[in-house]
């Protein structure tokens, strides 16, 4: 297989980031090839799959009171705790009387930290199920099923958008944060965390080695496509973000979710192992978030 989309009559789209047509073959995982821009750096599966919606949408099609969901539930709330952390000193503002909205919002763990410190919260998620636990348990009536880039609010209406590992399953994160851009206020601040695809694609790599000591394996983009179809670095994200109309505000390593049992302890070990290897904290840790401005095209910050 040639590792050049030119070099065949098979037409892929372009880059998301760059609109390049210059992509390498890095990766070919449950049948979808993953390609990285020799441009911009970005990976990305071409073609894209014709469909993802229902992949991601039964994401939460799971037993909501199922002690594993809980567990998982109950883990992300550091995470979310230091990323409200974060926002409010980046910011230098409480979220206090701000309107929030959390994309693919899930069980609504991030939306009822956020309440509790007097943000007005909205979430939306492709599954109903996880929408509908949303309402019923954490009393956040304006979470609503649907899609994020179909969302029809007044420009300009929140204070703040957060994006908690989905930039990776959209069909498009350049549209995804066109319509971040257009529903934030003006200096309205989004957060968002991704896998880190340095780690990721490195990890993958060590799959054959992994499964015979039955630990815990992660493909090239962390979950295999069609659940992910991007992979991000540190440098990538930010120029995302800034072709999305974006001033950032930082890029920094984000907690890691399941740091506290032995996949997490394993991931932790990796992470340190490549860093240190590299020389940088930053360029090998298992995920990653930022948070941006959003920019006055009229010549303000």
């Amino acid at each position: 297989m040639s590792d050049d989309r030119t070099n065949g009559p098979e037409r892929l789209e372009p880059c998301d980031l760059c609109e390049g047509a210059d992509l390498r073959l890095v990766a070919v995982e449950s049948n979808h090839r993953i390609w990285k821009c020799r441009t911009c750096g970005l990976c990305q599966v071409r073609p894209l799959p014709a469909q993802t919606r229902s992949e991601n949408r039964s994401y939460w099609q799971v037993g909501m009171d199922d002690p594993a969901v809980r567990r998982e539930r109950s883990g992300s709330q550091s995470v979310f705790g230091h990323g409200l952390d974060r926002l409010e000193r980046a910011t230098g503002a409480s979220i206090r009387g701000k309107r929030v909205l959390d994309v693919g919002c899930g069980m609504g763990a991030f939306l009822e930290l956020a309440k509790g410190r007097g943000a007005i919260p909205y979430g939306i998620d492709l599954s109903p199920e996880a929408a509908e636990f949303t309402r019923r348990t954490c009393g956040i009536e304006t979470a609503s099923a649907g899609e994020f880039e179909q969302l029809d609010y007044p420009d300009g209406f929140f204070h703040v958008v957060t994006g908690w590992n989905v930039l990776e399953h959209v069909h498009s994160p350049r549209r995804w944060l066109e319509q971040a851009h257009r529903l934030l206020a003006d200096d309205g601040v989004l957060l968002v965390k991704v896998p880190n695809v340095n780690f990721s694609a490195v990890a993958s790599k060590l799959a054959p080695a992994l499964r015979k000591l039955r630990l815990p394996m992660t493909g090239y983009l962390a979950s295999r496509p069609p659940l992910h179809l991007y992979g991000f670095t540190p440098a990538t994200l930010r120029r995302m973000l800034v072709a999305g109309g974006f001033d950032v505000l930082s890029v920094e390593r984000a907690p890691i979710r399941e740091s506290r049992g032995l996949k997490g302890k394993i991931i932790v070990a990796m992470a340190q192992l490549m860093s240190c290897m590299a020389g940088s904290t930053m360029a090998y840790h298992p995920v990653i978030m930022a948070l941006a401005r959003k920019r006055n095209p009229a010549g303000g910050r």
